[in-house]
């Protein structure tokens, strides 16, 4: 089955709990937390609130653990 989403160039995909990809400025660090930053990218905060950096994949994207408790 396609996924329609693909073939509407407005529309992205968007990830709400769980494990996901994440781009980040290089400062998030497995085993810390990081928050959405200039542009969305994500960035390295000691705010527990935030996402938990689970592994880093290269230079620029982490794999986070997004949970439901993200209060701003």
């Amino acid at each position: 089955a396609i996924n329609k989403g693909e073939q509407r160039a407005e529309w992205s995909a968007v990830g709400l709990m769980g494990q996901l990809v994440v781009t980040d400025d290089g400062t998030c660090q497995p085993g810390g937390y990081c928050l959405p930053g200039a542009d969305g990218i994500a960035t390295s905060t000691e705010d527990q609130r935030g996402c938990r950096v689970m592994e880093r994949k290269d230079a620029t994207h982490v794999l986070v653990y997004v949970h439901d408790r993200i209060v701003l």
